[in-house]
């Protein structure tokens, strides 16, 4: 959780545009752009696209960009907003106005002022001075907002919607200091873990209010292997199959499942499979990542997946390993 570069009016009035009302799936805008001009100081600002979004999500970091493959591979996840907005004042509940939630009775967020102030922090919330009139000389302190990594718009098992909050950090100890790879002055280190615990408390606090769940999620405890797969499959799941009818997609993907059970490398396939449905061995490459990505085609993700090597047969389902991370 930070804000935003630069407390200005400028930004203020920039997210405020962003933000003030809800969006969904590809109207979403992010409170801020992983740009040069937009993204933290010493942040890696990246963008993954999600088909599922048919949009960029905005990345302050690789931590975050591996936290979002995760997120995006989970097939009960229907919307993600990033870099949110984490409203000043009482809003309604981040659901409210999605179809999913019509009828459902949800609890609000009070807002980081109120909740600051509960925490007897009132005083540590950034503020901005604006201008309230034409004249430039009459102005007045308003609060700036902070912002979250990721809200995740999930699924439960009987079709009932509910959010996640996900704040990522590369590892723990991320959670101890302030902004991103500070290297903190051993003098004032227990001061700045005293500073960053608070603002960590009261994000959860703020989301607690509206019974959502917030999840520490560290890079570090993201399997490695398992990762990168997500990576490459992510990339994979943007391309276009163009000769490839829906029907011969799903009798690849029976194809697939059969070389998985026989040992047979990836590769040593592509050409035969290419000449049977007629299409590129390249769509044939595309098919199989993507039947991977929808987990169409179960392999074990934390093992390499290589296209000269046989694929392994799923041992253990990642999002059983990480299901705490997308409960509510």
């Amino acid at each position: 959780m930070a804000t935003s570069k630069g407390l200005t009016a400028q930004r203020l009035e920039k997210i405020l545009e962003r933000q003030s009302v809800p969006r969904w799936g590809k109207d979403y805008q992010p409170a801020v752009q992983a740009s040069a001009q937009e993204a933290p100081r010493d942040s890696r600002p990246e963008t993954v696209y999600s088909s599922l979004l048919a949009r960029d999500i905005h990345c302050m970091s690789e931590p975050e960009m591996f936290a979002a493959f995760l997120a995006l591979y989970n097939p009960r996840l229907f919307d993600l907003h990033e870099q949110k907005m984490l409203s000043m004042l009482p809003s309604p509940h981040p659901l409210t106005t999605h179809p999913f939630a019509t009828g459902m009775l949800l609890p609000p967020v009070q807002g980081t002022v109120k909740v600051m102030e509960r925490l007897g922090v009132l005083n540590k919330h950034p503020m901005v001075e604006v201008v309230v009139s034409k004249d430039p000389f009459i102005t007045q302190w308003q609060p700036f907002p902070y912002l979250g990594d990721f809200l995740l718009f999930l699924l439960d098992d009987f079709n009932i919607p509910y959010c996640v909050n996900w704040t990522v950090k590369k590892d723990a100890l991320g959670y101890k200091q302030r902004g991103i790879g500070r290297i903190l002055n051993p003098m004032y280190a227990k001061e700045e873990e005293a500073k960053a615990e608070k603002r960590h408390v009261m994000e959860e606090e703020y989301h607690k209010d509206a019974s959502i769940r917030t999840i520490r999620v560290t890079w570090t405890d993201i399997d490695e292997e398992a990762a990168e797969n997500l990576r490459v499959l992510c990339g994979y799941s943007r391309e276009m199959l163009v000769s490839l009818k829906p029907a011969q997609y799903q009798e690849l993907v029976c194809d697939f499942n059969d070389m998985v059970n026989c040992r047979v490398a990836p590769f040593s396939v592509f050409a035969p499979l290419a000449a049977k449905y007629k299409c590129r061995p390249e769509e044939v490459r595309v098919a199989l990542h993507q039947a991977i990505w929808k987990r169409q085609l179960r392999v074990d993700l934390f093992r390499p997946i290589l296209a000269n090597h046989p694929l392994h047969e799923e041992e253990c389902d990642i999002l059983d390993v990480y299901k705490n991370w997308f409960e509510g």
